[in-house]
């Protein structure tokens, strides 16, 4: 099985945007098989931030495409992002 990889940059001092992102996602990646959705936290000023051009925040990168930068996601939509990432994961396995 694919792992699915979400990257969730956010900046310090933080606001209630990226607070609430890294929950979200970690509620998303439980809805998978375990093992299959990983998340992972950065500071967007940081190598992995510089990597992916990260500007605004909050910024969510899945698989290594950004999807949204400088706005909270709605946790259904992020739900949406993932489950297509899932699936083109695992039907290329």
């Amino acid at each position: 099985m694919a792992k699915v990889i979400i990257k969730i940059f956010t900046s310090t001092p933080t606001c209630p945007s990226c607070e609430s992102e890294e929950p979200k996602a970690q509620r998303v990646a439980q809805k998978f098989p375990t093992g299959a959705v990983e998340v992972q936290k950065y500071e967007s000023l940081s190598a992995e931030g510089e990597k992916y051009s990260i500007i605004l925040t909050p910024a969510i990168v899945i698989n290594d495409k950004v999807v949204a930068a400088g706005r909270g996601t709605a946790e259904k939509d992020l739900e949406r992002m993932v489950r297509k990432a899932y699936d083109v994961k695992n039907m290329s396995v």
